[in-house]
């Protein structure tokens, strides 16, 4: 097995009230400051070369036979 992680998006006003919360606290105490402005007003990494290294893996997996 292999793990790709993948970066995300995060929309503050999407999320439920807790984790809104518990972000904000987690901001305020934050003492970097790219990290404590993506908590506090949300982030958004989706781009399609975040994929790159799951299509390696694809093409990868492509070329040898599957076990079951």
């Amino acid at each position: 097995m292999r793990h790709v992680a993948l970066q995300g998006r995060q929309i503050p006003s999407e999320l439920r009230l807790f984790d809104r919360i518990m972000l904000k606290i987690a901001g305020y105490t934050n003492k970097d400051p790219v990290a404590k402005k993506q908590e506090l007003q949300g982030f958004d990494f989706m781009n399609i070369s975040s994929i790159e290294p799951i299509l390696q893996l694809i093409q990868e997996f492509q070329g040898t036979e599957v076990h079951t």
